[in-house]
């Protein structure tokens, strides 16, 4: 995917609940091709200039899911902390 269409997507994919800027989904793109977790490819545009898209790596996905993991893990940890909140008489 491009830029927007990355923006267009978490939007969608999230109903509307992320949204970002244009401006600040460049700076994290490239520390993700930096530490080679994608890869950016130019498609020549009818337009004014060439339109980048982005691929993950492999190296993106192990990291992916390192992250998902850490996420699940943090999350279930909020929800036994909530769980215990809900019996607590305090």
């Amino acid at each position: 995917m491009y830029g927007l269409q990355i923006i267009e997507e978490a939007a969608r994919r999230s109903q509307g609940l992320f949204q970002t800027q244009i401006g600040s989904l460049y700076p994290v793109l490239y520390k993700l091709w930096k530490n080679g977790y994608i890869a950016p490819y130019e498609v020549p545009s009818d337009k004014y200039m060439n339109r980048v898209y982005y691929s993950i790596t492999d190296k993106g996905r192990d990291y992916l899911r390192l992250l998902t993991k850490q996420f699940n893990d943090v999350m279930y940890g909020i929800s036994l902390v909530l769980k215990g909140s809900q019996t607590d008489n305090e």
